[in-house]
């Protein structure tokens, strides 16, 4: 039973959609709570309404992302003037391949320079007319807009990317350490391999899409821009082959990581397909990406979720009700899965 009359909406709208003769859909209840909950009271369930979306234009932090957004889209036009690349820029075309800290100090005062030019200030008096007509304290202006452009949105950007590349890049010094300190050949070769293992990863990181690395830390509007879909790639090649393309397996994030993880079932194509791990690939490119991997914390009290530094130590108490917390554990965030070829 999908999770809600809008998503069964979705679904069930779908059959017939290739001209059979007699579209059915058909819904299996599971031994679950949910789903033997509305097996019984199936005809409320599709009396259900789903919500509407709506956008509360009166939100000023949804207001500010768009006047960033404004003033971005300049600097950006700028920034990839003289790129020849075709399609959407990827972090290393507009901030280069070293984000050490010369290069983040560096980026941080060519933007400061850059809103003051004449460029910078055009972008601002474009900000400023999207104001017209919203209710007072909606929108920026004057110093207040330009302080938090430069200071809550792309220092903030640019201190998450630049920290997230120095951490790849000190673990490939340590392991080029290890080389030169190794005394075996085994140790040699495990420690090359986490040279060539941080330098893959280093190159996936600067080749992940300007617009979601913005979007996911809520830079710029996230709407129009796929950040929060994950895809059960449906393998049937050799080779880790893209299936077919009439089987699509799309979930929102929230609901991809329960009904895709690795041994749950899906319904596609006439058959049922098994989840057996997780993907590298972009459902859009089909090529390797990079994956967010790191530590958290759980608090025993509130539950609130504390993200760790991947090589920092761990916290002594919850920093939002100082209660007692879990021991740390890894997480990985996913863009997909996939199912296995020999099933």
């Amino acid at each position: 039973v999908p999770p809600g009359i809008s998503n069964y909406q979705q679904r069930a709208g779908r059959a017939g959609r290739r001209a059979q003769v007699a579209p059915i859909a058909l819904t299996i209840a599971r031994g679950s709570r949910y789903d033997q909950a509305s097996f019984r009271r199936f005809d409320d369930y599709l009396k259900g309404l789903p919500n509407v979306p709506y956008i509360n234009l009166e939100n000023p932090r949804f207001f500010h992302r768009h006047q960033v957004s404004c003033i971005l889209a300049s600097w950006l036009t700028q920034k990839l003037a003289t790129s020849s690349r075709t399609g959407s820029p990827r972090l290393r075309d507009v901030l280069g391949d070293r984000l050490d800290s010369a290069a983040h100090k560096g980026l941080l005062e060519g933007f400061t320079i850059w809103l003051q030019s004449v460029e910078g200030e055009e972008a601002q008096k474009t900000a400023h007319a999207m104001a017209v007509g919203m209710p007072n304290g909606a929108a920026l202006q004057g110093a207040e807009l330009i302080r938090h452009v430069r200071e809550e949105a792309f220092s903030r950007w640019l201190d998450d990317v630049c920290d997230r590349w120095q951490s790849i890049d000190d673990r490939s010094q340590q392991a080029e350490a290890q080389v030169t300190a190794a005394e075996s050949e085994e140790e040699k070769q495990k420690a090359n391999w986490k040279v060539v293992q941080s330098g893959r990863e280093k190159q996936l990181f600067l080749d992940r899409l300007l617009t979601e690395s913005l979007s996911r830390l809520g830079i710029i509007p996230t709407y129009s821009f796929p950040v929060s879909s994950l895809s059960l790639e449906v393998v049937r090649d050799r080779g880790h082959g893209r299936g077919s393309d009439d089987i699509e397996l799309a979930r929102d994030a929230s609901l991809a990581i329960s009904e895709f993880a690795p041994g749950a079932e899906t319904i596609a194509a006439g058959r049922v397909w098994t989840s057996a791990g997780i993907s590298r690939r972009s459902s859009h490119s089909a090529n390797d990406v990079w994956m967010d991997e790191g530590r958290l914390q759980i608090c025993r009290n509130c539950r609130n979720v504390e993200r760790l530094p991947k090589d920092g130590d761990a916290l002594s108490v919850c920093p939002s009700c100082n209660g007692s917390l879990e021991m740390p554990r890894r997480f990985v965030e996913p863009v997909g899965f996939l199912t296995n070829y020999k099933d």
